[in-house]
């Protein structure tokens, strides 16, 4: 975190606040489902746990959604921060 935080002139940047600036830009700006976000935070509830042990996870949405997110900071397109 800090040689991405030095690149963009951001010295004290976190893992939690770029997690949760990705979360915001991923579903707020880019149109990513919750669903999509909760599983590439790599949340989990009592309801999916063992769920999950059983189904091979599909890494397609979260890698379409890591390519929306890098698309859009790419593409200069200011974030409204009072959203």
């Amino acid at each position: 975190m800090k040689a991405i935080g030095s690149a963009i002139d951001m010295l004290n940047l976190t893992f939690y606040a770029a997690r949760h600036t990705w979360a915001t830009l991923a579903e707020n700006s880019v149109g990513i489902d919750g669903y999509t976000v909760h599983q590439c935070l790599n949340h989990s509830d009592e309801k999916m746990k063992i769920t999950g042990r059983y189904i091979k996870t599909d890494w397609r949405p979260i890698n379409r959604a890591n390519r929306k997110v890098l698309d859009f900071l790419a593409s200069g397109v200011e974030v409204d921060e009072d959203a």
